[in-house]
């Protein structure tokens, strides 16, 4: 079930460090520290398992695109919300698992399509549950994916033979590129579209992104009870919490420099209004409903 709620404040006052397996007033699960496409461990940094602590207030969910910059959210989630989950696919293979952090959790997260989300959550809480999302806007995900692709590289073999085939291919090949000039770079995100291109949109709808209307993608967003382009962060942390005097943390620039200035040469954005064009209606609906969202608040 999806409930809009206010959720209560908890009052955390440590600072919430995804990095780490340790909090001085907090206790670690290390039971879910799974690969998850070979970069990132699902943890759950939670309070310390005290009788009659099983939580009934609403859990907001928050569905994590790639490249987004969305885990900027995690630091804020925890200071209002309490202890919570990130990567919450790593904990697909044992729901029994899931159910119990499930039961401390005020937020999860994950990079999983909102209905594999929502049936995994289904199967481990009875919790009202609250979806939210974070989108860029096309071009400036395409650079982001870019300057994460081109990171990896830079960390070495190691990291890339992490990396399923599909996204170290799509990394080798970047690097291997001369990312200033258009026509290479179109011929890149071409042969490797299934990384760069309409990601965000085949993230939260798998099946038929691309071919999909816009009218057919506000009737899949119903279920989200907020969405908000990535400038809009702190709206949507708002959203989540409820809590206005939380700072969502600058973004974290990578050592590695993707100069995007290629993206916007004429024939590059020819290209990807074209081949990128299903990401380009999910963000116009993300701004329609942030649009009607405002005009309700005048209204009211």
């Amino acid at each position: 079930m999806i409930a809009m709620a206010q959720p209560g404040f908890h009052g955390l006052p440590t600072v919430f460090d995804p990095a780490s397996d340790r909090r001085p007033d907090a206790g670690v699960d290390r039971e879910p520290h799974r690969s998850t496409a070979g970069q990132t461990h699902g943890r759950c940094a939670r309070l310390v398992d005290l009788p009659g602590h099983a939580r009934r207030d609403p859990l907001v969910v928050y569905l994590q695109l790639g490249s987004a910059a969305g885990s900027r959210l995690f630091e804020v989630l925890h200071q209002a919300l309490g202890p919570g989950i990130w990567h919450a696919e790593s904990l697909q293979g044992d729901p029994a698992a899931l159910a119990r952090q499930v039961q401390h959790s005020g937020w999860i997260s994950g990079h999983l399509a909102p209905y594999k989300l929502l049936c995994l959550l289904g199967g481990a809480t009875r919790r009202p549950l609250r979806l939210f999302t974070l989108v860029r806007r096309p071009v400036d995900h395409v650079a982001a994916i870019c300057a994460w692709l081109l990171d990896q590289h830079r960390q070495g073999p190691a990291v890339l033979q992490a990396l399923n085939p599909q996204i170290r291919g799509a990394a080798e090949a970047l690097a291997g590129a001369d990312c200033t000039d258009p026509a290479g770079m179109i011929r890149t995100l071409d042969r490797h579209s299934g990384v760069f291109l309409n990601a965000q949109a085949r993230a939260l709808f798998p099946a038929g992104a691309e071919a999909m209307t816009a009218a057919e993608m506000r009737r899949g967003l119903e279920s989200h009870e907020s969405i908000r382009l990535h400038d809009e962060i702190g709206l949507l942390a708002i959203e989540m919490t409820g809590h206005p005097g939380l700072t969502v943390p600058r973004e974290v620039t990578l050592p590695c420099r993707f100069e995007r200035a290629v993206l916007r040469a004429p024939e590059v954005l020819a290209f990807l209004a074209r081949a990128n064009a299903a990401d380009a209606r999910l963000v116009a609906v993300v701004r329609e409903r942030a649009a009607r969202a405002a005009a309700r608040v005048t209204e009211g």
